[in-house]
Order: structure tokens, then C-alpha cells, then sequence
């Protein structure tokens, strides 16, 4: 489980990423490989802020970023879906997915305040 001070100091430098490529500093391990053929069962494709970082378990990730959310530490303003086999995780922007003929948008995700 992450905690409070290591959420405040990913956020504070900008590294919320290292949640998925890992950080050796805070503990977090590795749950992206950059080369499929290094972890062959991590097939889904993850893109972070519109930016392909890999491969994963996208059971894995999502289960890791609901946990984490529920007791806090991941922000209100991540959002995250899978489709078509790729993890689409946004960080402080929605998330619009479009098809790849005519660029036209078929999913959208915004953070709403309740």
C-alpha cells in the first residue's frame, strides 16, 4: 500500500508515473515492461497522458489504482480505462478515445465533482 507521505512526495516532483514504472526509492515495484518479449504474459499496452510506456497486467494495474483510491493516496483526478487491449490512464486531463478511420471520439472520461 502506498501511503500518504509517498503519494505527497510523487505528486510534489511530478513522478505520479513512477506508480507504474516502479520507484526502487519509494518500494513500488515494477509493473511496466518497455519490451513485450521481457515479460511475454503482460499483454495489455499502457498509455499514460496519451504517452505509450509499455506493456503490463492491466488486472494487475487496475486493481492496484482501486485499492489505492479507496484509501486515499491515489488523486481524484486519475482516470483510468481498458479497451481493446491497451490501459488508458489520464492524469489531470479526460480521457477521450477516437476511432482510428475517422478520428471521431467513442469514449470520453472526465472527472466530474460530485
Amino acid at each position: 500500500m502506498i501511503t500518504h507521505a509517498i503519494a505527497n512526495d510523487l505528486l510534489a516532483s511530478n513522478r505520479v508515473i513512477d506508480l507504474f514504472i516502479g520507484s526502487g526509492k519509494h518500494g513500488i515495484p515494477q509493473r511496466i515492461v518497455a519490451d513485450y518479449k521481457c515479460h511475454p504474459t503482460w499483454t495489455t499496452k499502457i498509455s499514460v497522458n496519451e504517452t505509450f510506456l509499455g506493456w503490463c497486467d492491466a488486472r494487475d494495474i487496475t486493481s492496484f489504482l482501486v485499492n489505492e483510491r479507496l484509501s486515499w493516496p491515489i488523486p481524484y483526478f486519475l482516470s483510468f480505462v481498458t479497451i481493446d487491449n491497451w490501459l488508458y490512464i489520464s492524469i489531470d486531463l479526460p480521457i477521450v478515445i477516437t476511432d482510428s478511420l475517422n478520428q471521431l471520439p467513442i469514449y470520453t472520461c472526465e472527472y466530474k465533482e460530485l
